[in-house]
């Protein structure tokens, strides 16, 4: 049989006018990463992106044409559409089967697929583990954007081909940081809080994470602790783009007597990143990106139990208040 690694590379990278690459996205943290991807290839008139969600603005952010579609549409549809596609590359998504759907469509047709996987967390779960049958979900290939994400794909996927691309995402938050800090200034005393649905869901099969804390439980204590800070006026949060703009105005009101505690409505994360003193959340690639801007940016979870897994040495875990004082000293 073909070894199946060398043959997606022969499919990806001598594509001609009659035979395409389908790419699938619809999750905002995967489509930063794979519409970068593309964008960086010789040719990406050669792919075909079909992209759903708070994907849709964000390849167009990155130049990539796109063909919209509803995330409720099945694979067998997609692909009778597209009858000369060769190769199927995909994001991953937490909240819909639609990739997930076009995978296992494309796997009936002999058609190779691969799956670009952002973050580092949670990766066996979004096929579907621990349930039965879980890796059926899983495409040919696995591609990762970093040595870190490698390692640990290679962990949790020993049978599995992965692959080590570079991470376009991230040179582009390099580039773009360079030509933002000479526009941008920060405001002072200002805090940014990345919001991310921590208790929500962790796949699309409805399984949760086993935390002992939420998101509201976490934002509530790190106001009640910069409240007790004069140094700091300004509190703003920007929310996950699945979540409501809704989700914290109570909180906000309980919590932020001292503070100008507000909602971001900025389109641009780097605008938000560049604007605050810090930046702190959870567990977000928006940590990531705030930490490759060269910000002070920590990952605080009131729980002695909680470790984050972003693998970033320029992340700060912070656990307690103490340690919290200290980082923003």
């Amino acid at each position: 049989m073909v070894n199946i690694v060398i043959f997606l590379r022969i499919v990806f990278w001598n594509m001609n006018s009659a035979s395409k690459i389908l790419v699938v996205c619809h999750d905002a943290g995967g489509a930063e990463i794979v519409s970068c991807f593309v964008a960086a290839q010789i040719d990406p008139d050669n792919f075909i992106c079909l992209i759903a969600g708070p994907a849709i603005p964000i390849f167009k952010h990155h130049g990539v044409k796109v063909i919209p579609i509803q995330e409720n549409q099945s694979g067998e549809h997609i692909l009778d559409a597209y009858p000369n596609v060769k190769y199927v590359l995909t994001g991953s998504s937490w909240s819909t089967a639609l990739e997930l759907g076009v995978i296992s469509a494309a796997k009936k047709r002999n058609i190779p697929t691969s799956l670009f996987l952002d973050h580092w967390v949670n990766y066996r779960e979004r096929f579907g583990f621990p349930k039965p049958g879980w890796e059926a979900h899983l495409p040919d290939e696995l591609i990762m954007g970093d040595s870190y994400a490698f390692e640990i794909a290679k962990n949790f996927f020993p049978d599995k081909n992965i692959r080590l691309e570079p991470n376009h995402y991230f040179d582009y938050i390099k580039e773009r940081a360079k030509v933002m800090q000479d526009f941008y200034s920060e405001e002072a005393g200002t805090i940014l809080w990345i919001s991310e649905p921590f208790s929500q869901p962790i796949n699309v099969f409805g399984d949760k994470a086993e935390n002992s804390v939420t998101e509201y439980d976490i934002l509530s204590g790190l106001l009640e602790i910069i409240n007790k800070d004069n140094r700091f006026l300004k509190f703003k949060i920007r929310l996950h783009p699945s979540e409501s703009g809704e989700k914290y105005r109570k909180l906000m009101k309980q919590k932020a007597s001292g503070l100008s505690c507000t909602l971001s409505t900025e389109t641009e994360l780097l605008v938000d990143i560049f604007e605050a003193n810090y930046i702190i959340g959870i567990e977000s690639m928006a940590l990531v990106v705030a930490m490759l801007a060269g910000k002070p940016v920590a990952s605080f979870v009131p729980d002695v139990e909680y470790i984050c897994p972003l693998p970033f040495s320029g992340i700060k875990k912070i656990n307690s208040e103490h340690d919290l004082s200290l980082f923003l000293a």
